[in-house]
């Protein structure tokens, strides 16, 4: 995962792909798209199946509490 990271960063420098913190007003609506991915990507590091969480064991996996 760190290294995914990293890559991601330096594509995001080199490509000069914009990044900005949304706005407070836009930070609601995202809050369930963002605590989906966390959730999921918990889930893959506890259960230590694989390295990759595939489309389909993301969409198969139970969806996380409302928040």
């Amino acid at each position: 995962m760190k290294r995914r990271l990293s890559r991601a960063k330096a594509k995001i420098k080199a490509t000069g792909i914009p990044f900005a913190v949304p706005g407070a007003d836009l930070l609601a609506e995202r809050l369930g798209a963002v605590l989906a991915v966390i959730y999921l990507i918990f889930n893959e590091g506890y259960s230590g199946r694989s390295s990759v969480v595939t489309t389909k064991s993301a969409t198969s996996c139970p969806r996380p509490p409302d928040h």
